[in-house]
């Protein structure tokens, strides 16, 4: 339909048109992928951290190539202390800056999974009150692609709609 609304019926009814999808990538694949080029580079990364890299692209085989590179152009720069860039930061660019769909991140929010019970310290929180949340929703916010103020605005306005359906 959104293509009929883009090109027109006489266009997708031509015998010259041909409709070819692509569909995205799966992450095992593209693992082995960047696993096969880091190898042929001589670059050694773990295989959790080719895997963050293989989320971050979505299926998408060029971003993913893009973002090696840059992560293997970053793990060999260093400041002006000789202190590896890599050292300096616990989380990678690609793990600490990870995009998550606005379903995603208003599921997350809205679901809001929290510890056990018996996964928990009992004498950290009150034992009348809720465990901590598995999540920290300020992350969840930054991860988004939209503002946290819209992210607040868009679960506020639906959270009627959810309730109403999980009942």
């Amino acid at each position: 339909t959104e293509l009929v609304e883009l090109f027109g019926h006489k266009v997708l009814q031509n015998h010259l048109t041909r409709l070819i999808k692509i569909t995205a990538a799966p992450i095992s694949r593209v693992v082995k992928l960047l696993k096969t080029i880091s190898l042929a580079e001589s670059k050694s990364f773990s295989k959790e951290h080719l895997k963050i890299i293989g989320l971050q692209a979505n299926g998408d085989l060029r971003s993913a190539i893009h973002s090696l590179q840059f992560e293997s152009i970053n793990n060999k720069k260093e400041d002006a202390r000789g202190i590896s860039v890599k050292e300096k930061s616990k989380r990678s660019t690609s793990e600490r800056d990870m995009p998550i769909s606005l379903n995603h991140a208003v599921g997350r929010i809205l679901h809001a999974k929290r510890f056990k019970e018996n996964e928990i310290d009992i004498n950290v929180y009150h034992k009348y009150a809720k465990p901590p949340l598995t999540f920290v929703p300020e992350d969840v916010a930054e991860c988004c692609p939209l503002s946290p103020d819209a992210l607040a605005q868009f679960v506020q306005y639906n959270f009627v709609t959810f309730v109403l359906i999980w009942k």
